[in-house]
């Protein structure tokens, strides 16, 4: 079986539209001097970051996003682009200034050879399976895609494609290459055994950047355009359609496990660009699910399976700046659970039928639990009356909520009994939550329960429920909230944090339930492991 090769390709675009905010930006992590291409290898947990300006190749453990070292690339070199080899553990660095392929080893960090490279090279992928590493270049109007020997950097065949081939991906089930041409705007499928052209697809948009979703029956091939995110469907040999996302695409990754597409488009010169998430469903164009602030002129990115995040690569602004963005990828329809919060019996003594939230805190927490240790929630659509996942899920309300003279108990008891307005009502304590526990948390990439405060003073705390935040983004002058809500599975909630009001759509539409009194963050949560298995390995 062919392994699966992330494959981060770093593609120049220019914004023309001003990018909307969505889930927040999560970790800021100095690397470099204009860091511009990143690469992750999840089976080492590590990521792979070039910055121009400085010329050095930076490396992040992926869970910390600790830099653990900062090579100093040959003198004159430019990185345009990095593909990751994770089954020989090796780094493959396309230098666009030297002309040349960099060599390096993952863990050492050694550099092991120094191949000749095509001139004007702009992209580069590897096929494990067939020992080739593949570039695409061009020169005097030629574009050509070249194959070199895995082993030896020595050119086993190089064909003419398009006019500026750019961006490449390595299809892991059928191995062929599928190539973005930025002039001809076309993507071509080039079979590497014989360099010719298998297929081609013209894109309207524009072809700068490509990225595959391998998975077997859902093949898709996400291609980066002059104005948003393409889909081609291989097995139906036609272009779904394109997400429009503001501005021209730098470059686009997929978290095979999801099929999610992230696609980085840059805004002004000196405002944050954005991360826009990407869905396709059978039959239908892409859409947009979320969209979040990056750093300034944002443009590589790629996706970290071990750790549930997405890293994108933010030149600056200035000779000086620049930055990487570490992304929360908490997704509820992966690591939230596909039924709504509807348990009937009894639970540490009391009885659900009376209380009109269920479980919602021992969902929440196993939801966290789910994501923290990298796995995907259990398949069940309707809530269980029995077995582990309903045992598991009564453990983790008992532990969150805790006895009833618990922290969290009294504390809903103490919020409960404030005013729902006035400077010392629960609004304005709720923003202040906001500011002082919840947003810093969320700016680590760190999802946090939050307890719902519904009930009036005197009322059962069991009238309250608790919610997972997983990001948020400025809406004015107001801040909104990013909820795994376990009344709303299988979709990202929202609640404007002035009004209190919980709505399914990011721009305040689709009011659902009543107004919250108030909300604070719960703070004493720890990582447990749930009983249900892993989902399986890509690849």
């Amino acid at each position: 079986m062919r392994l699966l090769l992330v494959v981060c390709v770093l593609v120049a675009a220019l914004c023309t539209g001003a990018a909307a905010a969505g889930r927040s930006q999560v970790s800021t992590i100095v690397a470099g001097v204009g860091p511009s291409v990143v690469a992750v290898d999840s089976s080492r947990n590590l990521v792979f970051v070039t910055s121009v300006r400085s010329n050095t190749l930076s490396v992040l453990d992926g869970s910390t996003r600790a830099v653990i070292a900062t090579i100093t690339r040959p003198p004159g070199g430019k990185g345009v682009a990095l593909a990751v080899d994770p089954a020989a553990g090796r780094l493959y660095d396309l230098d666009g200034a030297l002309d040349q392929v960099l060599v390096w080893d993952e863990t050492t960090h050694a550099l092991l050879a120094r191949w000749q490279a095509p001139a004007a090279a702009r992209g580069v992928a590897v096929d494990h399976a067939a020992g080739r590493v593949y570039v695409t270049s061009s020169a005097g109007g030629v574009g050509y895609f070249t194959s070199l020997d895995q082993s030896t950097g020595a050119k086993v065949i190089q064909r003419p494609v398009g006019t500026d081939p750019r961006g490449v991906a390595v299809d892991p089930t059928t191995g062929r290459a599928w190539v973005a041409d930025a002039a001809t705007q076309v993507v071509y499928v080039v079979d590497p055994r014989s360099g010719l052209e298998a297929n081609f697809f013209p894109i309207a948009d524009g072809a700068f950047g490509v990225a595959i979703d391998p998975r077997a029956g859902a093949t898709k091939v996400w291609v980066a355009g002059g104005r948003g995110v393409s889909v081609i469907l291989p097995d139906r040999n036609i272009i779904a359609g394109t997400a429009a996302t503001g501005g021209a695409v730098s470059a686009v990754a997929v978290d095979p496990s999801t099929g999610l597409a992230y696609a980085v488009t840059p805004g002004a010169s000196t405002t944050k660009g954005t991360l826009a998430v990407l869905e396709q469903t059978l039959g239908a164009a892409p859409a947009i699910d979320e969209r979040a602030p990056v750093g300034v002129s944002p443009l590589g990115v790629g996706v970290d399976l071990y750790n549930a995040r997405v890293f994108v690569a933010n030149a600056g602004a200035d000779p000086d700046a620049g930055s990487v963005s570490a992304v929360s990828e908490f997704q509820p329809v992966v690591h939230g659970f596909h039924f709504a919060n509807d348990f009937k019996g009894r639970v540490g003594g009391f009885d659900l039928a009376a209380t009109p939230f269920g479980l919602s805190g021992g969902m929440v927490y196993a939801a966290l639990d789910t994501f923290d240790v990298g796995w995907g929630a259990p398949p069940d659509t309707k809530p269980p009356a029995t077995g582990s996942v309903r045992e598991y899920i009564s453990k983790r309300e008992v532990e969150g909520l805790g006895a009833q003279g618990s922290a969290v108990v009294k504390k809903f008891h103490l919020w409960q009994s404030y005013p729902s307005s006035g400077p010392t009502g629960l609004p304005q304590r709720s923003q202040r939550e906001f500011q002082r526990v919840l947003r810093p948390s969320l700016d680590k990439g760190i999802p946090m329960p939050v307890g719902v405060v519904r009930a009036q003073a005197g009322r059962p705390v069991w009238e309250n429920r608790e919610v997972l935040a997983t990001g948020y983004f400025r809406k004015g002058s107001r801040w909104v909230l990013e909820l795994y809500d376990p009344a709303a599975p299988d979709r990202t909630v929202y609640v404007d944090t002035s009004t209190l009001r919980e709505a399914v759509r990011p721009n305040g539409t689709g009011l659902i339930g009543k107004a919250w009194r108030g909300f604070f963050a719960i703070t004493n949560y720890t990582t447990s492991t749930p009983p249900w298995a892993p989902r399986p390995p890509s690849g």
